[in-house]
């Protein structure tokens, strides 16, 4: 049975994430650009928001994952 590293799985299981989470980004960007409502514009700007915190996070447990596995 081949040797399984967790953190190795949780890295990409991350990756995959913040891949997923940088294309929705992408796409609403595309979509503020071509809203003519404000409101809407607003709507879309505030989901901006929390996708770049969230992929903060992401980026941040990443990189903690990358310290512990350079020990």
């Amino acid at each position: 049975m081949p040797n399984i590293d967790i953190e190795d799985i949780k890295k990409q299981t991350l990756e995959k994430r913040l891949a997923n989470l940088s294309e929705e980004y992408i796409e609403i960007n595309k979509q503020i650009d071509r809203e003519g409502d404000s409101d809407k514009r607003i709507q879309l700007q505030r989901k901006i928001n929390n996708l770049e915190e969230y992929m903060e996070e992401i980026d941040a447990k990443l990189k903690e994952l990358e310290n512990l596995q350079e020990i």
